[in-house]
């Protein structure tokens, strides 16, 4: 059996020995989504089939169900995981307790004005567009009310630009490219920059709300919190993107403890050793892919399910997009350092996490058999 994925098929080839070879191809559509209930079965399934033998036909009887299956969650319930990431990155983004209310009420509106423009079939660009204007347009005109200052503007359209950007393409594609699917990477490379310009595009349509905006407004940071707070927002982003993604219940412990990590990781490494932001994400993600991959197979959890939430809490970044993106909207010189630097440390998730479940993964593989040797010499 040889298997063959690119950027928009998936290719199965099987030629056994002495029987008629069989070839099928199917197409794949996904953009940025995930759906870590059905990947946690997905999982289950490979195992049944690899470790029981599981005939053919109820394997693809049981992929019919998983596929048919509804999401683990309501859709408000994910609704408001969604939101209760943003909080977090408003808060990591500088922001104010009113701004970390502001800023999921924002997104509440954004996503739903999102969703209602998809429903009328309408290409993902422009909703990506059209998305990026409304938040940005709500944001400043709570800031002309003076409902907000220029900074809480700042730090609540930095929390819902970061959740608007196709942050785990940018991942995937960096794993792609690695891993030696290379076609794939370069499908998402395309759908990486359409993305951004859809983005830069809605920043444009409202530029005129911009320009005389507060300084404040235009600029922020990342808030240098304590370590111990840190791990808090960090397990409370994993947390949310974990129901945002739809994560069973099992899982949702085991994902606030994956951003507990990463963050512990990262903020050992940018506060405490003072390396700059994309080597310490890179280290953080390393170490999260090496855990992720070492205890996947124990917790029959996919180690991807535990990556997703753990870059969301702790490594997800935010000012520095919102800037470039802002930036090149209002066409302002200078803008593509801070898009760079961002892509730059965005793609170091995915070589860290590459580089880690590579690692985490070896090491589970050599100590699996000594245990299931000690566990056969043991009596009884």
């Amino acid at each position: 059996m040889t298997v063959d994925v690119t950027a928009r098929t998936i290719q199965a080839q099987y030629a056994p020995p002495g029987e008629r070879p069989l070839t099928m191809m199917m197409e794949t559509g996904s953009e940025d989504s995930r759906d870590l209930r059905q990947l946690g079965d997905l999982s289950a399934l490979t195992h049944r089939v690899l470790d029981e033998g599981l005939r053919p036909l109820d394997a693809e009887r049981e992929l019919t169900r998983i596929i048919s299956l509804k999401g683990y969650w309501p859709w408000w319930t994910k609704v408001l995981g969604g939101a209760l990431l943003a909080a977090m990155l408003c808060v990591l983004a500088s922001g104010t307790p009113k701004a970390a209310v502001v800023a999921p009420v924002v997104f509440l509106v954004g996503n739903r004005f999102g969703w209602a423009l998809s429903t009328s079939g309408l290409p993902s660009f422009y909703v990506t567009g059209l998305q990026t204007a409304a938040v940005i347009g709500l944001t400043m005109v709570l800031a002309d009310a003076h409902a907000l200052s220029g900074g809480e503007a700042a730090s609540v359209a930095a929390a819902n630009m970061v959740l608007l950007l196709p942050i785990l393409s940018v991942v995937s594609l960096a794993e792609d490219a690695i891993s030696g699917f290379r076609a794939m990477a370069a499908g998402r490379l395309i759908s990486v920059g359409m993305f951004l310009a859809a983005m830069v595009g809605g920043v444009s349509l409202v530029g005129f709300l911009l320009r005389d905006a507060d300084v404040d407004a235009r600029n922020t940071a990342f808030r240098a919190l304590p370590l111990v707070l840190s791990l808090v927002t960090s397990a409370v982003g994993a947390l949310g993107n974990a129901v945002f993604m739809g994560g069973p219940p099992r899982l949702l412990p085991w994902a606030m403890g994956a951003g507990v990590l990463a963050g512990l990781v990262n903020g050992l490494l940018h506060q405490e050793l003072g390396l700059a932001t994309p080597p310490a994400v890179l280290g953080a993600a390393a170490v999260l892919g090496a855990a992720a991959g070492a205890v996947a197979p124990v917790l029959r959890i996919p180690s991807r399910s535990l990556v997703v939430p753990g870059i969301a809490g702790a490594l997800l970044p935010g000012p520095d997009v919102y800037r470039s993106l802002l930036q090149y909207g209002l066409q302002v010189p200078g803008a593509g350092g801070y898009a760079v630097l961002e892509f730059v440390t965005t793609a170091a998730i995915g070589v860290g996490t590459v580089l880690g479940n590579h690692l985490g993964g070896a090491a589970q593989r050599r100590w699996a058999p000594a245990s299931r040797g000690s566990s056969a010499a043991r009596p009884g």
